[in-house]
């Protein structure tokens, strides 16, 4: 009896020690559980991650390809804004030759109209053409005083008296546009009276060439070879 009971505690010391194994094994069976389901949670969020990275590389790839794109577009743009500076450049070079051909015209227009009267459309009036008639007049005179004087080079002086007699012709060419008139190149040894009794026949008219010559002549009883009368 001693030894049945001695077995029977064995047999229920053997099953409590196989109920305690059991039930560990039941927390180890619940741990690995966890462990499957961390393991499967760490796999998903890895394959997660790598997406992410999947999408950021190709984000990256064509980001890169974007810049590409603008770099390709700002290079054709700064040469297209280069052609078209070197076209502004090359406008504005343009326009200035105009505006100086346009500024010389202008300048030749108004001497031209300087040399027409108002009733042709010009600007000149009496005034201005007989003070440009005294002053080649004036020429005139001094010219011929050079002549004059002692050891005069006449060789060297012509040229000057040639050109006096010729502005002056021109300035009463204007003169004669405005008052009237005919014009008349006095020969060497000419007075206004000679003058006036052979266009007028009465050589006491000369006071109406003096009068219409005023502002050329100094002196009605000197009048200088050469010199453009206006014949009223």
């Amino acid at each position: 009896e001693s030894q049945l009971e001695t077995t029977q505690t064995e047999l229920t010391e053997i099953r409590d020690a196989r109920d305690t194994l059991q039930g560990e094994l039941g927390d180890l069976q619940a741990a690995n559980d966890t462990l499957e389901a961390e393991l499967a949670a760490a796999r998903t969020a890895i394959s997660a991650r790598d997406d992410q990275i999947a999408a950021l590389e190709t984000a990256r790839t064509s980001l890169q390809g974007e810049l590409s794109q603008a770099d390709a577009t700002r290079t054709a743009m700064a040469a297209e804004l280069a052609g078209l500076q070197s076209q502004l450049a090359a406008t504005q070079a343009e326009v200035a030759v105009m505006k100086n051909e346009r500024e010389a015209r202008t300048r030749e227009l108004s001497a031209l109209r300087a040399l027409l009267p108002p009733d042709e459309g010009g600007s000149l009036d009496l005034e201005s053409a007989r003070a440009a008639a005294a002053e080649h007049a004036e020429a005139l005179r001094d010219a011929y005083l050079a002549l004059r004087r002692r050891g005069a080079d006449r060789e060297a002086l012509q040229p000057a008296l040639d050109e006096a007699v010729a502005g002056l012709r021109r300035a009463q060419t204007l003169v004669a546009r405005i008052q009237g008139g005919t014009l008349y190149e006095v020969r060497p040894g000419e007075t206004l009276g000679g003058l006036s009794g052979r266009f007028y026949n009465e050589a006491n008219s000369w006071p109406r060439v003096y009068e219409a010559n005023q502002h050329i002549l100094e002196n009605p009883d000197q009048v200088w070879p050469g010199t453009t009368l206006i014949l009223p």
